[in-house]
This record gives C-alpha cells, structure tokens and sequence, in this order.
C-alpha cells in the first residue's frame, strides 16, 4: 500500500462492482428453491439450498480474494495471502454447479462433471490466481522477515484511520486541521518506512507510542466534549496536538536523512505531556 497521499482523512473507499457478477449466477436456482416449497419436492428443495449456499459463499469469498489481491498489488512490501480465497471460490462454484446439474437437472454424472470443471475453470480465467509471491524490501532491519514489516505497516496504519474516525466528531477546525497534518505526517512516514524499512525497529517504537497517544487522546477529547466543551481540556488537547505533530515533523525529517531517531527520548517527553496534561 501507498501510505503517502495527498488528502489523509477517512474515507471510505468505494465498492469495487468487480466480482458482483457471481452473485447474480445463482439467483435462477432461488426460483427452484421456492418452487420446491410450494410443490413440496424435499430432494430439490434440499440441493437447491445446498447449491445456493455454496454459490453465495463462493462468490463472497472471491470478491474477498480480490480485495485482498488488490491491497496486495499496491504495496511495495507484502506477502501472498495464507488463504488461496479466489481458488476457494472457484472450487465453490464448480461444486455447486456439479449439484446442480447431477441432482437437480438429472444429468448423468460425466455431464455433471464436465459441468462443474467448466464453472470452476471459468471463475480462474476471469478473476485469476491468488498472489503467491512475497514482495520484499532490499534490505530490512536484523530480526524482521517481510511479514514483521508488512505487520508493523498495517498496525500503524490501523491507528491511523482510528484517528481519522475521531477526528470526523470533532467540530473544532483547528483541532482538525492538527489532526489532518499529523495524520499526513504518519503516512509519509509509512511511505518511507516502506520504501527502506531498515530503521523499522526504532521507528515502530516510535510509531506505535506517538499514534497509540494521538488516537488515546483523540478519543478521550471527542467523548468529553460530548458532556462539556471545557476550554482548559481544549487547551491542553491543542498543545499536545502541536507537540505531536512537531515531533512527526522532525522524525519524518530525520528518516528522510537516515539520521538517528532521538526515540527514547521522544518517548518520554510524550509521556510527560500526557501526564502534565491530563489528556
């Protein structure tokens, strides 16, 4: 995945049509369905269900699949997916389809498996396979196997779109124009860590405390303005946002120059001010 974008809030991304197509196949056999209840045909009624199962959860596993192979191919780093969902799908249909012609249609069983062959055959050449190659950095930190780094990555970016939830309640725009930049900041961050992941170590340390505090208070600050605005707990909610965001500005700065990351030190600062704070 990109971290780095140019407008950093939560939106939820659009649906992507692809793969719907799989959910409008079997609703034919949902005709047989309530046609068996109104005749009382059990025999058809049962494989019509059993069938139907099979193509709804076959087609909902493919488009899972897809989604999957769609994150996957925007990242620079990233590992194949445990589960082969798009072949799941593929066996799913084939299977169901086999029912449906052997059981339903009464067709000898070699038609019927010519059948489901062809389902599942058609499934593959339209969605394809599931990735099954680990997309590495060149170098990653002493310790870490793309699946620690590709972990870190999501993690942070999980606390991020936490943030950007909150930050929807706010009414503030200071507060949320804070937010927006930190927001910002954290995915560049991501953008770099991705394209050299070899100061991941400190700087998932730091990642993870700093985007761990923003979302803390964030969330804390959008349930108390609920009760009160109270001015002194937006004072103190502003300060700390400032102080964040400056801090992000300076380690962005620092991974840009491969410099150290001051992280201990950053740490405890920000302990502090959460303390002092008390936010």
């Amino acid at each position: 995945m990109d971290y780095r974008t140019d407008a950093p809030r939560y939106i939820r991304p659009p649906v992507s049509p692809h793969g719907l197509f799989l959910f409008l196949l079997p609703l034919p056999l949902l005709l047989v369905v309530m046609r068996s209840v109104f005749t009382g045909d059990t025999k058809d009624l049962m494989y019509g269900v059993i069938a139907s199962i099979l193509y709804f959860y076959g087609a909902w596993i493919t488009r899972r699949g897809l989604s999957i192979e769609k994150k996957y191919a925007r990242r620079k780093i990233s590992v194949p997916p445990t589960l082969p969902r798009k072949l799941i799908g593929a066996c799913l249909f084939g299977v169901a389809t086999f029912i449906v012609s052997k059981f339903i249609r009464q067709h000898d069983i070699l038609f019927a498996s010519l059948m489901g062959i062809g389902a599942f055959a058609g499934v593959v050449m339209a969605y394809g396979r599931d990735p099954s190659k680990e997309k590495s950095a060149a170098s990653t930190p002493d310790g870490y196997s793309t699946s620690d780094v590709v972990a870190a990555l999501e993690e942070a970016e999980e606390k991020i779109i936490d943030i950007e939830k909150a930050r929807r309640q706010i009414r503030n725009l200071e507060m949320k124009k804070h937010l927006h930049i930190i927001t910002g900041q954290a995915r560049e961050i991501l953008g770099l860590l991705e394209e050299d992941p070899k100061d991941l170590r400190k700087a998932r340390k730091f990642l993870h405390t700093y985007l761990t505090g923003a979302k803390r208070v964030t969330e804390g600050y959008v349930k108390a303005i609920k009760h009160s605005d109270n001015d002194d707990l937006s004072k103190n909610y502003r300060e700390v946002l400032v102080n964040i965001e400056n801090v992000f500005a300076e380690q962005k700065q620092k991974l840009i120059a491969h410099d150290v990351l001051d992280v201990d030190i950053q740490i405890e600062v920000l302990n502090t001010r959460l303390e002092k704070e008390g936010v």
